[in-house]
């Protein structure tokens, strides 16, 4: 299985069972803004780069690929869509240079 170091710390570190606790949120977009206030910009691009790399790899099932691989994590289904809203702000933070 191929590694993905930067959404294994993110779901790992940041989207877990206790995510409500560590960011201060209970609203997907609150979590989102919590984990951009500390990340630097090369890591956000390189980011992207392996959510975009995790959708191609698994593309005929990305939410079984994800749940396999982030057991006992939040549910994100459907991750599509999870990843376009995460990209989507960090589009927005990106924007801001």
């Amino acid at each position: 299985m191929k590694d993905y170091p930067l959404l294994d710390n993110l779901m790992g570190g940041y989207f877990n069972q206790d995510a409500d606790l560590i960011t201060g949120s209970t609203e997907l977009e609150g979590m989102i803004d919590y984990y951009l206030q500390g990340a630097s910009k090369n890591l956000l691009r390189n980011l992207i780069s392996e959510m975009d790399d995790f959708q191609t790899a698994y593309s005929d099932d990305l939410d079984k690929a994800f749940c396999e691989r982030y057991p006992g994590d939040l549910d994100m289904s459907p991750v599509g869509e999870f990843f376009d809203v995460f990209r989507r702000r960090i589009q927005t933070v990106l924007g801001q240079d």
